[in-house]
């Protein structure tokens, strides 16, 4: 596994910035980055990321959120194959017609974590909202 740096980013003396510890948060933030990279904007790979800000302008409708679910499914096993996922669950938020929540129950393979990431994209603006994260 690639480690990350931590956010906010803080200078460390042995690596530059300080990296994220632990296992749990260092998923999330793979987990994140895989979503909300376009691809074509990782450089050493043209087919990584989710691209959820291509979804901006699209209606809300059943087909966009099943789109959207199989893109996060395929990506995560060919590029995070170390992360089960058991659920991904995409819909608006209740009360805000242009926040999508994505909500994304997984567990590390080898490892007896488990965890849920709740990213709510701002449909508007493509700003990442999150729900639930230490970042």
């Amino acid at each position: 596994m690639i480690h990350a740096p931590s956010f906010p980013l803080q200078l460390d003396d042995t690596h530059g910035y300080a990296n994220v510890t632990g296992l749990k948060e260092l998923s999330r933030f793979h987990l994140t980055n895989l979503i909300l990279t376009n691809p074509g904007e990782k450089i050493s790979d043209s087919t990584y990321g989710v691209g959820i800000r291509q979804y901006l302008f699209e209606n809300a409708t059943p087909d966009v959120f099943e789109d959207i679910r199989f893109r996060i499914t395929s990506q995560v096993r060919s590029k995070l194959s170390y992360i089960n996922l058991l659920n991904v669950a995409i819909g608006m938020l209740d009360s805000y017609d242009n926040i999508m929540k994505i909500r994304i129950t997984y567990s590390i393979q080898g490892v007896n974590l488990q965890d849920v990431l709740d990213l709510n994209i701002d449909t508007t603006t493509g700003t990442a909202i999150f729900a639930n994260n230490n970042y």
